[in-house]
């Protein structure tokens, strides 16, 4: 990115919890200290590092090379490279849906304490609660700018219950739950009709626009998360805060062709 420094964070959205028996201190003892390295020098240069968080969403404990003895059936170098570089919270678990981990992210509670257990259907009205303080709203008072790339899934029925509602700057993405990755419909189950496409590019300044996203949702939110970056960089000097927030691995299981070959 060309700043100071970068502090990514990867968080599986839906843990299957761990094997019994698997030694849960010796990964995070040997991966601690480059990370720490990077935080100290930004404390001793009163510097704040960016930080982008990217949130999968329904993959397993065991989806990953780095959580298993030997190659998993899923390939995943490029995490398994930043997990290496890292630090690996092996006793962090999650809800088992989309939308109680993500306002237990957003606020820093469990999510029975924001009134959203359990996922949110189309047609809900519920949402967080509006007095409730968010990690965007927070990261901003501490001089961060905050922005958002992909799915939402808490709170779609007003605008003060989205993204730019809750805090961030600017959200691309997906409100809803489960689109198809290319035409962005959003389904019910797959025999049915759908609600409609959900897809959207939104600020803080009142603007937005619902458009035709046709490239795959993991590319989509990949090359606007760069874009983001970018932009970043040119407007302003303030530490970015960025969510990533992907609609993979959640169904529809959707490859592209070229990924299938890789496979």
């Amino acid at each position: 990115m060309g700043l100071l420094h970068l502090l990514v964070l990867v968080c599986i959205g839906v843990s299957r919890g761990q094997r019994k028996g698997e030694n849960i201190i010796d990964e995070t003892e040997k991966a601690v200290e480059e990370p720490r390295k990077v935080i100290e020098e930004a404390v001793i240069e009163n510097e704040k590092p960016n930080i982008i968080f990217i949130m999968v969403d329904d993959v397993g404990w065991a989806d990953f090379d780095y959580n298993t003895p030997g190659p998993s059936a899923i390939p995943t170098p490029n995490i398994d490279s930043l997990a290496e570089q890292g630090i690996k919270l092996k006793t962090h678990y999650v809800h088992p849906t989309c939308t109680p981990s993500r306002a237990a992210f957003m606020t820093g509670r469990y999510s029975a304490n924001t009134g959203l257990p359990f996922a949110m259907y189309p047609g809900s009205v519920a949402g967080l609660p509006p007095d409730m303080p968010t990690l965007p709203q927070l990261m901003r008072k501490a001089g961060y700018s905050a922005h958002m790339v992909g799915k939402w899934h808490l709170g779609h029925s007003q605008p003060k219950q989205g993204p730019i509602g809750r805090g961030f700057e600017s959200h691309t993405g997906s409100y809803m739950w489960d689109l198809e990755s290319y035409t962005k419909l959003m389904w019910d189950r797959p025999w049915t009709k759908p609600y409609g496409a959900d897809w959207i590019k939104a600020h803080e300044n009142g603007s937005y626009l619902h458009y035709p996203e046709t490239r795959h949702s993991t590319i989509a939110l990949t090359e606007e998360a760069v874009t983001v970056m970018e932009d970043h960089k040119k407007k302003t000097d303030n530490p970015l805060f960025m969510y990533l927030s992907y609609n993979a691995a959640h169904s529809p299981l959707q490859p592209e062709a070229s990924w299938l070959e890789d496979c």
